[in-house]
């Protein structure tokens, strides 16, 4: 059987910038063509994390779970930030291949292009609006981006799912797909990991022949105080008694009818009472239009 390590010297040995990373997402090995791309030294680079060596400090996430992904094989070429020891930036197309087994198993990465950040169409931000294609043919084209760099508008690439989630096919939460969702905007969270337990939020809103698109990487903290400002200010708003705020907590929390009664203490007979009264004082129909109103 070859090994990984051969694999990647065959690749470096053919002068295209490589690395190789353990199933941790550590690097093992950094082709020299790698070096001469970005200015790295191997010793700056091997026995580092891919997304505390490479990748800069705001990118570091969105790198951390694309390499988690490839590692589980579930992704195979997506862009990834990079930065020079003089902070200049690149975007790294790079292709992803999982070689060796069991102990032995690693991720090989190479390169198949670079361009200096501010000439690529699309850096992965904290804050991204965009407009794109509604039609079922034409589905995710980007039509206009928008960073807080200001607007990028030159020839951008063909799909969003592609350009800012790295995916090959349509994002299978993505708000613009929810079919059993008739009312506009929609909202869907999803979790990116880190030390600060990153989530993406991304708000589609249906406009004529196209859904403009809002994504904000943010904080489990933070999610938590945006949601509980909201639901704060729809209680008040409803006029809300003590006890129908803390049903409405509960429901909002998936918990059920039963489990609700067991924590505050009351009947289940109860809890269908608040119910009842809170789905009217906030002018939806279900628990579902409970967590519409709130996202």
């Amino acid at each position: 059987m070859v090994s990984w390590q051969a694999v990647a010297l065959h690749f470096a040995n053919q002068g295209q910038a490589c690395a190789l990373l353990d199933r941790d997402g550590y690097v093992r090995m950094f082709s020299t063509s790698f070096e001469t791309l970005l200015g790295w030294q191997r010793e700056d680079i091997e026995g580092r994390h891919w997304s505390e060596a490479i990748a800069p400090t705001a990118h570091a996430v969105v790198a951390r779970s694309r390499i988690e992904r490839a590692l589980s094989g579930t992704l195979r070429s997506f862009d990834c930030e990079a930065s020079t020891p003089q902070n200049a930036r690149f975007v790294l197309k790079l292709q992803a291949a999982l070689v060796g087994r069991n102990d032995e198993q690693g991720l090989l990465l190479t390169v198949s292009s670079a361009e200096p950040l501010e000439a690529h169409t699309l850096a992965c931000e904290d804050e991204v609006d965009y407009e794109i294609a509604s039609s079922v043919s034409d589905f995710g084209r980007l039509i206009s981006l928008t960073t807080p760099r200001g607007p990028r508008l030159k020839v951008l690439p063909e799909r969003c799912y592609a350009a800012i989630h790295g995916h090959g096919t349509p994002c299978n939460d993505c708000p613009a797909l929810q079919h059993e969702a008739t009312r506009w905007p929609r909202t869907a969270a999803r979790w990116i990991g880190g030390p600060e337990n990153i989530y993406e939020v991304v708000t589609a809103e249906a406009q004529d022949d196209r859904i403009r698109v809002r994504l904000r990487r943010i904080s489990e903290r933070t999610l938590n105080a945006i949601h509980e400002s909201k639901l704060r200010s729809l209680a008040d708003a409803a006029h809300l008694s003590e006890r129908e705020r803390a049903v409405l907590t509960y429901l909002l929390m998936g918990r059920s009818l039963a489990d609700i009664a067991t924590i505050l203490g009351i009947s289940i007979r109860t809890v269908k009472f608040h119910q009842a009264n809170v789905l009217e004082k906030l002018g939806a129909d279900s628990r579902a239009d409970l967590v519409r109103l709130i996202t």
